[in-house]
């Protein structure tokens, strides 16, 4: 009799625990098959792949932008103007058409992107990017071109011994390259960003370009570069 009442309870436990265990639902998809389905680690994965509003700063991109480009040299000290250009936007009008290949050429960035980059370039400002891993050299205003009121000469060449291209005038002067950089477009979900820069007084490589960048592995990643002119 003592048995049958302890079949009896144990039967009664298992149907209860049973029934705490029923992974049926009317809302989609059971807990269990929730915890297994690949959902958990998707969702951290896409997580990683949109950057939080402190990641989307111009001066992260400055970083992922400089960082590349002198990607092989050990201590980076450059020259850099200390305001953004707006100069190219400005003799250049935006233009639908000008821009179908070159979207391909910059990782198929959105045309949007584009016209948000000339949407926040119609001013300059002063570039506000204190590196960690580089060291930038900034130059005064004037040197971001934005007008004419110093001849190229003045701007380009410095006493020799201060320049850093080997390339010297007959009168023993120096040039010195230096960079300017816009300001930065980022597109509505914050995964991708545009910046346009230029290399000023260097002979043979001097030129104005786009880099196109996405937020992927937690980190700003170039994707595009365009060259649109050289001089």
């Amino acid at each position: 009799m003592e048995t049958m009442k302890l079949i009896t309870l144990i039967i009664i436990c298992l149907v209860l625990i049973l029934n705490g265990l029923d992974t049926s639902s009317s809302y989609g998809k059971s807990q269990i098959e929730e915890g297994f389905d690949g959902s958990l680690f998707k969702s951290l994965t896409e997580s990683s792949s949109i950057p939080g509003y402190g990641q989307v700063k111009e001066e992260k991109i400055y970083e992922a932008l400089f960082s590349d480009l002198f990607k092989e040299i050990m201590h980076v000290s450059f020259y850099l103007a200390n305001t953004t250009e707006n100069r190219w936007f400005i003799k250049n009008p935006f233009k639908k058409e000008y821009w179908g290949q070159k979207l391909k050429d910059l990782g198929g960035i959105s045309i949007e992107l584009v016209q948000e980059l000339y949407r926040v370039n119609k001013t300059n400002r002063h570039v506000n990017w204190k590196s960690a891993i580089l060291d930038p050299i900034f130059l005064q205003e004037e040197y971001t071109l934005n007008s004419n009121n110093k001849n190229t000469d003045e701007l380009c060449l410095v006493e020799e011994g201060q320049g850093n291209v080997d390339m010297y005038t007959n009168t023993g002067k120096q040039y010195r390259s230096y960079y300017t950089v816009s300001k930065v477009a980022f597109s509505k979900d914050r995964r991708y960003a545009l910046v346009k820069y230029s290399k000023h007084c260097a002979p043979l490589s001097g030129g104005e370009f786009l880099a196109s960048f996405e937020f992927k592995n937690n980190k700003w990643n170039l994707i595009g570069y365009k060259v649109l002119s050289t001089f």
